[in-house]
């Protein structure tokens, strides 16, 4: 008996599609205080087909992984899964941070993954985990917190209503 060749594009049909790299991408990218780059992978991730649900676990895990790491100081677990330059670049993200910080990322995106299978909006769950995040990100390592659009005022929309433009 034959067995037929399953090539990645068949695989994905029935498996679900979620890349390692991808989340610890992303998890650099909220560790560093990137949310535009986050908020963009997110949206990658959704045009591209993968499986936000899939995903969402794969990054609670990975945010286990690293906060185990940082309180027991083994990196090995997430060494042998991440491989060493993602090690290092988690490693070093993940130093300003403590592990009450990691146990707050890890609360909102198990929110978040609990949000994906009620949401119409696929992405929206993770979107406003990425926000969650870099507010506890910003408050941890200084970085600048991220504002809301409404926190700035459009020089030209406040001139309409006779008010003088912000700036």
């Amino acid at each position: 008996m034959r067995i037929p060749k399953i090539n990645c594009a068949k695989r994905s049909l029935v498996l679900p599609r979620s890349d390692w790299h991808k989340v610890m991408e992303l998890i650099v990218l909220l560790l560093a205080g990137h949310t535009k780059e986050a908020m963009l992978l997110i949206d990658q991730l959704f045009e591209e087909g993968v499986d936000l649900e899939h995903f969402a676990k794969i990054t609670v895990e990975t945010w286990r992984k690293i906060l185990l790491a940082k309180m027991t100081g083994d990196w090995q677990e997430l060494a042998w899964e991440a491989g060493e330059d993602w090690l290092k670049k988690l490693a070093d993200a993940s130093q300003k941070f403590s592990g009450t910080d990691l146990v707050k990322i890890i609360e909102i995106f198990i929110e978040a993954l609990a949000g994906l299978k009620q949401t119409l909006i696929v992405q929206l769950p993770l979107e406003i985990a990425i926000v969650k995040t870099a507010q506890v990100t910003a408050g941890s390592s200084g970085l600048k917190a991220v504002k809301s659009v409404a926190d700035k005022k459009e020089p030209a929309l406040t001139e309409k209503r006779g008010e003088p433009p912000v700036g």
